[in-house]
């Protein structure tokens, strides 16, 4: 699409009008400040350009007139363009806030005058592009290779027709590859529903291009990893430098979030092999299986002159098991260690194992360097600690514990408020609700549409999302910037400087917040009516001091997902938060009467913050986001509060429906953080009786 160089509008020339479908719930013009929001039997997108600016999306009621003003309205979107006067890179900018923002905020993927915009875009003229697109098995993103010379930036779009609108948005780009592939750059892409090879509309920084894609895919990382013929990085380290948001997980992907060596063989009568070697800056976390059924091994000494305490075997828990050694299954026996450094020693950045054998010999073990960022040897703690199965307890407090707490602190202590903006109308700020943003925003444009319907929330209530997750800072700030004109809300943004888990973020804004009351809710939860605030908040006035109370959470079938938690042991001594009623009819009658429970979720929960501060808020003890909320509640508990579900207050909660083996409940964090739960809280839930 060509266009010259941007005009501006005469001022007594007629408002340009382009009006896309019948159904689509947008914004209004009329001289209200901030715009207020209607409720409209009929609905359109209505881009308009007049006399004073250029609004890229306006509400307003088609049956309401435009009191008297000249208006020309365009057929499509190539006459509106042309008739304004807009520039290449202001026709992308306006076509990124259209399909970026406004498209899936109002779920306009499957609206068919949204569709024809797009058909109509693709029809024109437009530059060709091939896009090369490799996808690895089951992960959620695919890495696309561009063109050099394309203008394509982080944030650019790619859209397609499927059974609707598919449109997928770039990440950051990184620099151009290395020979053979001297003239291509690679950015990563978040898929939806599926990658498929076929015709895209590729919106870029300054212009659009009819791009065909094509796709290969591989099982795995493996073919990404290679580095190039000149000793260049390989794609993955590339993409790694470039994108923040993904660099974490690539590192995992990669292997390199633990050291590994062993020593093996001796006539198949020995084998020593290292899982994870991670040097932290407050000790050595070693981590492996020994076959020695010679008994030829005498001590294991670590040659790091930072330890306490460097013989290994000394200090060492041994737990029985099986594994493949030699070709074939042997018992052999898990080593398991953390050793402490020497006050002030600087941590070892390599470490060689002495195995001293009886016969007066020697073998030596070197592991491969190990990651020297802390989120990345937490993560390999924790995946260690996850294969351990029934005997992580035994290893929690001499092991695990010593070794992640002062970590977690460490990171915790690192964390900076970046900024914190407002954006709307200031409501009476009674209450607060605490929103906190990490990597899915699926659900955040549907949450202040049923914020925006409910006009005691909206008049009592400030809104605070807490981005906990720095590369999403930019789509959050824009799409509340853009919501702030939409809707007649309170907003706040509170921007931190690293990820640093659920309880964090929320005591952050905690903090912040000016409200009495405390509303604790995922950004995943969607109310169903309005008055759902007035509910709980009525409930809890009354309620003793440290109470909380919570509603009915459902599933988008409309079964139970929470209606209060209570807690169970299982076989290997620890307790779990069982949800009652979990998959049952929403109208089950046992649910429909508000009853005291031992734990509410925090996916949605109701405090006083004077309660809230005064336990400490979350614990941020718990890595991830797991068992932080029936910590709060047993917290409470403990100092005479009562928790409360008020099944009449139902919102519903998007999270997965069903939890296999390798769902989010054995998350290497969840198995940490169950652990810590029994070790905290075991005394008290016996004393409860909570296992009956």
């Amino acid at each position: 699409m060509s266009n010259k160089a941007s005009a501006e509008p005469r001022t007594d020339a007629p408002a340009v009008v382009m009006r896309i479908g019948e159904r689509v719930l947008l914004f209004r013009s009329a001289g209200a400040s901030p715009p207020v929001l209607e409720t409209l039997s009929e609905r359109l997108l209505e881009l308009r350009a007049g006399a004073r600016a250029f609004t890229a999306a306006v509400l307003r009621s088609p049956l309401q007139d435009d009191h008297g003003s000249a208006i020309r309205l365009c057929a499509d979107f190539r006459e509106f363009s042309a008739l304004i006067g807009l520039a290449d890179h202001e026709t992308a900018s306006l076509l990124r806030s259209v399909f970026g923002f406004a498209g899936p905020m109002l779920q306009l993927d499957r609206d068919p005058c949204f569709k024809a915009l797009f058909e109509g875009l693709l029809a024109g003229e437009l530059r060709k592009a091939t896009l090369a697109l490799d996808v690895f098995g089951e992960q959620d993103y695919g890495i696309v290779s561009l063109p050099g010379r394309l203008d394509v930036e982080d944030g650019a779009l790619l859209i397609a027709v499927d059974d609707g609108l598919e449109i997928l948005r770039l990440g950051a780009p990184a620099r151009r590859l290395s020979a053979p592939q001297s003239d291509k750059r690679i950015a990563a892409i978040q898929r939806r529903r599926s990658f498929a090879e076929g015709r895209y509309l590729l919106i870029g920084s300054r212009e659009l291009f009819d791009a065909t894609v094509k796709t290969q895919v591989y099982p795995d990382f493996s073919a990404q990893t290679e580095p190039w013929p000149n000793g260049d990085l390989d794609k993955l380290a590339l993409l790694q430098a470039a994108d923040e948001a993904l660099a974490g997980e690539i590192d995992l992907h990669r292997g390199r979030t633990t050291g590994s060596g062993q020593a093996a063989d001796w006539g198949a009568s020995l084998a020593f092999t290292l899982e994870a070697c991670v040097s932290m800056p407050h000790g050595l976390l070693i981590a492996g299986w020994c076959f020695d059924p010679e008994a030829q091994i005498e001590d294991v000494v670590a040659i790091d002159y930072s330890l306490a305490d460097p013989v290994l075997s000394d200090q060492w828990l041994l737990t029985s098991g099986s594994e493949k050694i030699f070709g074939a299954e042997r018992e052999g026996k898990h080593v398991s260690v953390f050793v402490g450094r020497k006050d002030g020693a600087p941590a070892c950045q390599a470490v060689t194992l002495r195995l001293g054998l009886k016969n007066g010999g020697a073998v030596f073990v070197s592991p491969a360097l190990f990651a020297r960022d802390l989120s990345t040897q937490r993560a390999a703690a924790l995946s260690v600690l996850a294969k351990q199965g029934r005997n992580a307890r035994a290893l929690f407090d001499h092991v695990y514990h010593p070794a992640l707490a002062p970590l977690q602190q460490t990171l915790l202590e690192r964390q900076e408020v970046l900024d914190i903006s407002d954006f709307g109308r200031r409501s009476s700020r009674k209450a607060s609700l605490l929103i906190p943003l990490y990597r899915d925003l699926s659900f955040m444009r549907s949450q202040l549409m049923a914020f925006a319907r409910d006009a005691e929330l909206a008049q009592l209530a400030e809104i605070i999302f807490v981005v906990d997750d720095p590369p999403l800072a930019d789509r959050v700030a824009a799409l509340i910037e853009g919501a702030a004109f939409v809707y007649d809300l309170d907003l706040r943004v509170v921007t931190l400087k690293q990820n640093g888990g659920y309880a964090q973020a929320n005591n952050i804004a905690a903090s912040i917040a000016e409200g009495e009351t405390l509303v604790l809710m995922n950004s995943d939860v969607v109310p169903d009516k309005t008055g759902w605030l007035d509910l709980l908040r009525d409930k809890l006035e009354p309620m003793p001091a440290y109470s909380a109370v919570g509603p009915k959470l459902l599933y988008a079938d409309g079964s139970i997902q929470h209606v209060g938690m209570r807690f169970k042991r299982f076989s290997d001594g620890l307790w779990r938060n069982f949800h009652d009623w979990k998959g049952f009819a929403r109208h089950f009658p046992p649910t429909l009467v508000e009853r005291r429970v031992d734990a509410l979720t925090g996916a949605c929960l109701v405090i006083r913050k004077r309660d809230f501060v005064a336990v400490g808020g979350f614990s941020t003890d718990y890595i991830g986001g797991d068992f932080e909320d029936s910590d709060l509640c047993l917290s409470l508990t403990a100092r005479g509060g009562e928790m409360v579900c008020v099944p009449r207050a139902e919102l519903f909660h998007f999270e997965r429906q069903s939890i296999g083996a390798e769902g989010p409940s054995e998350r290497p964090e969840s198995v940490y953080n169950r652990l810590l739960h029994t070790h905290r809280w075991n005394d008290v839930l016996e004393t409860l009786g909570a296992d009956a």
